[in-house]
């Protein structure tokens, strides 16, 4: 599945109006662990009991819209942070932790 996925992509690249709009998402292929941190820890708030408690009271519809929400509040944040800087939150620790060396973040 992840191959389809992937080749699935590649194929739409290739094409310049795909490639427009898959140009909007690109921002969260640079930060890959702060937007799926950030998400994970949004969406457990929200719907687990150590948050909102919002599971089960809300149906597949109004799920669908939080999802929805969130990640165009992800991409909107995501080419924000990397207008001014050049790697994510999370990812300049990461390489921080990795290299034993501190990269530059602008």
């Amino acid at each position: 599945m992840a191959f389809v996925c992937v080749a699935s992509v590649v194929l739409l690249v290739q094409r310049p109006r795909w490639r427009r709009v898959l140009a909007v998402v690109a921002p969260l292929g640079r930060m890959p662990l702060t937007t799926y941190l950030s998400q994970s820890l949004v969406a457990t708030f929200v719907f687990y009991h150590w948050g909102l408690g919002w599971a089960g009271s809300v149906g597949a519809a109004g799920c669908l819209a939080f999802s929805i929400a969130l990640f165009a509040l992800q991409v909107a944040g995501a080419q924000l942070w990397l207008h001014y800087f050049k790697l994510g939150p999370l990812e300049w620790v990461w390489r921080w932790l990795v290299y034993l060396k501190r990269p530059a973040m602008r």
